[in-house]
């Protein structure tokens, strides 16, 4: 089965974007096509390129909620739930790429017509935001003793528009006011952990082993010996330097296939 790739990139990565492209040699099923999304054109080969301001025209008319717009982060995660509106492919399963993240070991996501899940360990202190606000969009508790921020997932059109439509019946509101309303104060203080922080991969996790938990394959759960600074993010002094062929191979070296892939600090 295909699956479309689509990578999220910044002015901060777009350096490593071709190491970026060059891991996703690794992925054992068969894409159809990659998308680049991010604030300022790139020039890719073979990959389509769409623009943050065009993208936030097509969900947010007018330009509302301007306090998310001025968060990337938030900015971004937004998109990813908004794929099946702007992503043009017969494709029905969309993976997510972020800038910053280079697969090291083979991996395959689908298999027939079921998904593979990708989990690393459960760290509380990190998670207690994120399940607040899940609390909140859509009254759903955490279903896996694990966390779905594993840098890779894949997003279903139809799943997508089932968590919209999920999130706008339980609070009454469209969906982006929902995030909206949900983060509050949040929006501009990240670091109050009583507070709720937004993360796509939970959230669309979260709905997916709730509702549709039959559509699921393999729930990949972490290696033990797993640590978060090697899932979350490998330190590599110097990268800025390298060209993409040296950095990929330093990367992949550093990663000593702890997981599938690494996020650069």
């Amino acid at each position: 089965m295909s699956i479309h790739v689509v990578i999220f990139t910044c002015p901060k990565y777009k350096h490593h974007l071709p190491a970026v492209i060059r891991g996703l040699e690794l992925i054992e099923d068969t894409i159809s096509g990659i998308t680049i999304i991010g604030p300022e054109p790139v020039e890719v080969a073979n990959c389509v390129n769409l623009l943050d301001h065009d993208l936030w025209n097509l969900i947010v008319p007018k330009h509302k909620h301007q306090r998310l717009w001025d968060n990337y982060w938030y900015r971004q995660q937004i998109f990813k739930l908004y794929l099946d509106q702007f992503i043009i492919t017969e494709c029905d399963n969309i993976l997510i790429v972020d800038g910053d993240v280079i697969i090291t070991a083979p991996i395959r996501f689908m298999e027939k017509d079921h998904t593979n899940f990708y989990t690393i360990p459960l760290f509380k202190d990190d998670q207690i935001a994120f399940y607040k606000c899940i609390r909140e969009l859509t009254g759903l508790k955490r279903n896996i003793p694990f966390s779905f921020i594993a840098e890779v997932m894949i997003f279903n059109k139809t799943i997508l528009k089932e968590l919209r439509n999920y999130v706008e019946t339980h609070t009454g509101h469209t969906f982006v006011e929902a995030i909206d309303t949900a983060l509050g104060e949040e929006l501009s203080h990240l670091k109050n952990l009583e507070g709720m922080w937004l993360s796509e991969y939970e959230l669309y996790g979260t709905f997916v082993f709730a509702t549709h938990r039959d559509m699921v394959n393999k729930l990949i759960e972490p290696n033990s010996n797993q640590a978060q600074k090697q899932v979350y993010g490998i330190e590599v002094r110097g990268w800025e330097g390298l060209n993409a062929e040296d950095l990929y191979s330093l990367i992949c070296k550093k990663a000593t296939n702890v997981f599938q892939s690494v996020r650069l600090k």
